[in-house]
């Protein structure tokens, strides 16, 4: 059994379809993102949720390792016509307000990209020891063990997830705000971004990013592309179950 059909056997991939599971996201990222990294994100202490306003219509997704029930990662999209329009009358992308004119500029260069193509990946959260290279010490009840293959693939597993969430979207253009070493290290896999804004200080140093997502799948590398096949069989399922159930309600 190779690295990646273990780990497709040990891990799960699940769209957050009650309150319940968009909790168990929010907590993770509260421990990630307010905890680990002391970000000045949005937060509600008393139940140590981090979450803002842009997710009360964002897909949510985790990873969960099956075993322990443990959440090990999540990741969210956010699509422009869902969004509340601003006093422009239009519907902005958290990216947007960050990136302003820096990015419209750079994106217009790219050609006609319509925003009913657009979307951001974004909010991207491991907990420390699937981050961590030095896996060397004692194992608590609530950790898992890991090797350093599986760490990696956690991280590139979302980041696979996120894509195929676009997919299933049926969207094509996607924006995601990272730091610098991110894009360099997701080029090794085949998922070359391009950067089209300046960089700004905003929870370390970080530039809006672009990827074509049919140019992703196609150009990923083969070894990825296996796991990438899973994740999107696993949550193609799960969109259809959600879609007919917004059906049925309306």
């Amino acid at each position: 059994m190779d690295e990646i059909e273990k780990f497709t056997q040990e891990y799960r991939f699940r769209l957050a379809s009650t309150a319940e599971e968009r909790n168990r996201i929010f907590a993770l990222r509260y421990e990630v993102f307010n905890q680990e990294l002391n970000y000045s994100l949005s937060e509600d202490r008393v139940r140590q949720l981090e979450m803002d306003h842009f997710d009360e219509v964002a897909d949510q997704c985790y990873v969960e390792h099956i075993a322990s029930g443990t959440v090990v990662g999540c990741v969210r999209l956010v699509l422009p016509g869902s969004l509340k329009q601003d006093q422009d009358n239009e519907a902005r992308l958290p990216i947007e307000h960050y990136c302003g004119e820096s990015l419209k500029n750079s994106l217009s260069k790219l050609g006609v990209i319509s925003r009913d193509q657009l979307c951001e990946v974004s909010r991207l959260a491991i907990p420390r020891r699937f981050r961590l290279q030095d896996l060397r010490g004692s194992i608590s009840h609530e950790e898992i063990p890991c090797s350093r293959k599986e760490s990696v693939l956690v991280g590139e597993s979302l980041f696979l997830a996120g894509l195929a969430m676009v997919g299933l979207a049926g969207r094509q253009h996607i924006l995601a705000f990272m730091e610098p070493k991110f894009p360099r290290l997701l080029a090794r896999s085949g998922l070359v971004f391009q950067r089209v804004s300046d960089m700004f200080e905003i929870c370390g140093r970080r530039a809006a990013y672009y990827l074509d997502q049919h140019q992703g799948v196609r150009k990923m590398q083969p070894g990825l592309h296996t796991l990438y096949r899973q994740i999107n069989h696993e949550l193609h399922e799960q969109y259809l179950r959600q879609q007919a159930i917004q059906a049925e309600s309306h």
